[in-house]
């Protein structure tokens, strides 16, 4: 039976193989300010949305020209490119290990890559959030009248399906809580839903 994995231990500290090359460095309190970029990239289309790798060695983007780039963090090399979106990408995401990336676009589709090869893996119609980094490599995805479905990476296949919300509308956004364990939607039709990953539904109503 499948089961989230919600009892994660974060001790603030990488693993081996996680820790980036790219060292912060701690600034006293009085000092100014920084006015000075370490490193700048000129992307062909305005940038929607931006979004580190969980090991911090790539950044993601999403563009107003349909497409989203990968590149490495220090902004150096060509840039991954991911193309196939119908509209301007509103939200990108990593998976936990790197190997993934998503992507939202106002095309109504999210869209499941491969970091590696930049290929597609899984197209969804549906409006996304993931969970944190740290806890599991799962996803929700929700569409009209389709309730709340939690997908896992690893396979790209639905774990668990939840009915969400009473009337076709549209939804308006999902977010898990910090420990990982419950998702929340909320949608037009003035009700928000929350879920528990062990099954349990709630339905709250805006007055």
């Amino acid at each position: 039976m499948f089961s989230p994995k919600t009892n994660v231990k974060n001790d603030g500290e990488r693993s081996a193989k996680c820790k980036s090359s790219h060292r912060c460095k701690e600034r006293p309190a009085q000092s100014p300010l920084p006015t000075r970029l370490r490193r700048r990239a000129v992307a062909p289309a305005a940038v929607r949305c931006v979004q580190f790798s969980a090991d911090g060695r790539r950044l993601a983007c999403g563009l107003a020209s349909h497409v989203s780039l990968a590149f490495d963090a220090d902004l150096t090399g060509t840039p991954a490119v991911f193309s196939g979106h119908d509209g301007a990408v509103s939200v990108v995401c990593w998976s936990h290990d790197g190997k993934w990336l998503l992507s939202a676009s106002q095309d109504g589709t999210l869209r499941v890559w491969s970091a590696r090869r930049a290929e597609l893996a899984l197209c969804l119609g549906s409006s996304f959030t993931t969970q944190q980094a740290q806890a599991y490599n799962l996803f929700a995805t929700t569409a009209i009248g389709d309730g709340i479905r939690l997908w896992d990476l690893r396979t790209l296949r639905c774990e668990r399906r939840f009915e969400g919300h009473p009337s076709r509308c549209y939804p308006c956004g999902m977010a898990f809580s910090p420990c990982g364990r419950y998702v929340a939607c909320g949608a037009e039709d003035r009700h928000l839903v929350t879920a528990a990953l062990d099954g349990s539904l709630q339905l709250f109503a805006a007055e």
